[in-house]
């Protein structure tokens, strides 16, 4: 899943590649209605330096939501032991990790 940063840079990209081919079909076909070669336009005015690349997005880990435990306001079950823990005052969606369990990886959303 792409940040909302990284949502509008591609849109942005995608964008500008759309308006640089729409730039290059009408340059093509003022050309042929000329009868010479077209003069194609490029991104930053230098035709000779490649567009650079776009960096890959970065995909962030996908982690457990905790479950709500009813009657028990600000606790959730643990997705990993099932049992109960405290989120109080901890904002939803929140990565967090139970204290009591020995496990480094075992993170999870809070619900």
């Amino acid at each position: 899943m792409l940040t909302p940063q990284e949502e509008a840079n591609a849109k942005e990209g995608a964008e500008r590649k759309r308006i640089l081919d729409q730039k290059r079909r009408d340059a093509v076909a003022a050309a042929k209605a000329k009868g010479s070669e077209p003069e194609l336009p490029t991104i930053g005015g230098n035709p000779s330096a490649p567009e650079p690349p776009t960096p890959p997005p970065t995909i962030k880990p996908k982690y457990r939501t905790a479950v709500k435990i009813p009657g028990k306001l600000g606790f959730v079950y643990n997705p990993w032991t099932n049992k109960a823990v405290d989120v109080r005052g901890i904002p939803s969606g929140e990565l967090v990790r139970d204290p009591q369990d020995s496990n480094p990886d075992h993170k999870f959303r809070v619900p």
